[in-house]
């Protein structure tokens, strides 16, 4: 199926979708109710975020610098924590696929205050109206994510797709820095 194929079968399922309109704010009220029932976090404790501002100034060592490839990522448009993206070049006969991923890990001090709450909170929860995140938005949006006006640092991972699709590792995996150059938006 081409590219401008999708595009089409995406467009036409979006437009069946429907709004829900809480004219009465059932739903905006309940919402707040359903979080405190199953415990939903609100906001991060104070020394969480204090760890994380810390984290977040860190000066990277030994980092490959990779801001010149011209990654993608692949996410709503709203969203903020861009995580995984990659770039696709050639190489002779070969398409050499980079893919880069968060790697929260460099700021995130094993044992420490984050490292406990990431624990305690398991992953991130995505709401009707928001997000409970597993990390401070310090790091998860801002100096771990691969928005254009940060510099994300990246586990990154090179892969030579060849003819006839066999598969073989080009290179090694590096800490690296790496932002998006573009966003492929899903709905």
């Amino acid at each position: 199926m081409s590219w401008s194929a999708v595009v089409a079968a995406a467009a036409i399922e979006a437009a069946r979708l429907k709004t829900l309109v809480d004219s009465n704010a059932v739903l905006a009220a309940g919402l707040p109710l359903i979080r405190e029932q199953f415990g939903v976090p609100v906001g991060f404790p104070p020394a969480v975020l204090a760890a994380a501002e810390d984290a977040a100034k860190r000066v990277p060592n030994a980092h490959v610098d990779r801001t010149a490839m011209p990654f993608v990522t692949l996410d709503p448009a709203s969203s903020t924590d861009l995580d995984q993206a990659f770039a696709i070049e050639r190489s002779g006969a070969d398409l050499l696929l980079h893919y880069a991923i968060a790697d929260v890990a460099w700021f995130v001090d094993d044992g420490g205050v984050i490292d406990a709450e990431a624990w305690k909170r398991g992953t991130t929860l995505y709401l009707p109206d928001g997000k409970a995140g597993l990390y401070p938005p310090v790091l998860a949006e801002a100096a771990a994510s691969l928005l254009p006006s940060g510099r994300g640092r990246r586990w990154c991972s090179p892969c030579a797709l060849r003819p006839m699709a066999r598969r073989r590792s080009r290179g090694r995996n590096a800490r690296s820095f790496a932002v998006g150059r573009s966003s492929l938006m899903t709905a």
